[in-house]
């Protein structure tokens, strides 16, 4: 991860800058896109779950889905 929102379901998560996230919900991730897409199948309020690699070592940790902030609020 490249940035997370301060307050967001990232941060609420344990989701550092410097993350590397390679699994939602079991699935392999290998892009940006493919991460967002993942994401925004999910409904606000449902539990994701989040495979990252932090200081090369695996870790799953649950976010909870949030609503997309509009492009203002980011």
């Amino acid at each position: 991860m490249s940035g997370v929102l301060e307050g967001g379901p990232g941060e609420k998560a344990g989701i550092k800058p410097g993350d590397l996230i390679v699994g939602l919900d079991r699935k392999p991730v290998t892009s940006s896109q493919q991460m967002l897409r993942l994401v925004a199948e999910k409904p606000p309020g449902s539990p994701l779950s989040v495979t990252l690699v932090r200081d090369g070592t695996q870790q799953d940790q649950v976010a909870i889905v949030g609503e997309r902030p509009s492009l203002g609020e980011r």
